[in-house]
């Protein structure tokens, strides 16, 4: 259809195209050089931030520094976890949290057990200790002697002592990539203990949400609540991005209630609930899963000296 070109059109074609190859590059460059001269833009900073954030949550320790149980295969026990906290440590900036109920009894032996469970969790770098049901049985003095000895973050937003007083500090700030998160600690009414004063929880909530308004990113709530309650306290408080319950007797995977992520871990330590932040926008709920400490967890070096202390 077409005719072959002659050499003398081959030779103009070849000029007309290397003459345009040589415009279009340096256009290009040109362009190039104008926009490495603008100053970088700066990179949001969950996107600058390489690490991602995780929520890690125990509750329910009960006592059990070693797993619960006599036979090999028992789940839990503090040097499990550590393990486990470590490995996610290595990829994760992670917030490692407590909703209470870690105390065994009241005894001697027990406090020294409790005592030992705590020098555990601030090892692995726990943020915020929720005061559970076996917690405020120890009494306040004991618990705000220990807070002082050891300076374990407990928290509470509705216990307070018969002078009206709160026992503990009602809230904690943590901030992880440039993210703040508000950690508000409450128990049920029905764990009250004489000399202390249990309000209602979702009034000690949104008491902390109303005075902390644009101060925070994130609402967390740890709850040691028992199950019905816990769910209902959730669909009540849509103001919580997150409720972590303790106290119900069995474990709750990660699910919604309305805006808000709700789930639980319990059962002696033998499980713990991991969240994960959602990635660039503030609207995505947060996601997860429980997950229980088996023996294919290895024993933390640190947790074993923190046990080997507790046996001294």
């Amino acid at each position: 259809m077409f005719d072959s070109p002659t050499p003398r059109n081959r030779i103009l074609l070849s000029t007309v195209v290397g003459l345009c190859v040589i415009s279009f590059v340096g256009v290009a460059v040109v362009k190039g050089l104008k926009q490495d001269q603008q100053p970088p833009q700066s990179l949001p900073a969950e996107v600058a931030t390489a690490r991602p954030m995780t929520l890690i949550a125990s509750s329910d320790t009960a006592g059990w520094i070693v797993p619960c149980g006599c036979t090999s295969n028992q789940s839990g026990g503090l040097l499990r976890r550590g393990t486990y906290v470590a490995a996610e440590q290595q990829n994760a900036n992670v917030v490692l949290v407590d909703t209470g109920g870690a105390a065994g009894g009241i005894s001697p032996y027990d406090r020294v057990k409790f005592e030992a469970i705590l020098q555990g969790e601030l090892q692995m770098g726990i943020v915020a200790h929720n005061l559970g049901g076996s917690e405020i049985k120890l009494g306040a003095a004991y618990l705000q002697e220990l807070q002082q000895k050891i300076k374990i973050p407990f928290v509470s937003a509705n216990i307070r002592n018969d002078k009206g007083e709160f026992i503990t500090e009602t809230q904690r700030t943590v901030e992880v990539n440039g993210k703040r998160l508000l950690i508000v600690g409450v128990i049920s009414p029905q764990y009250a203990v004489s000399g202390l004063q249990i309000s209602s929880p979702r009034d000690a909530v949104l008491s902390i949400v109303d005075q902390r308004a644009d101060q925070y990113d994130w609402l967390i709530v740890l709850a040691y609540l028992p199950e019905k309650e816990l769910r209902d306290f959730a669909t009540e408080l849509p103001e919580a991005d997150v409720i972590l319950g303790g106290g119900t007797h069995q474990s709750i995977a990660p699910a919604y209630a309305g805006p808000t992520t709700v789930a639980a871990a319990a059962r002696q330590g033998k499980f713990l609930v991991q969240l994960q932040l959602p990635h660039n926008s503030r609207q995505g709920g947060w996601e997860g899963r429980v997950v229980e400490i088996t023996e294919e967890f290895s024993d933390d070096a640190q947790q074993k000296q923190n046990l080997q202390a507790f046996y001294a």
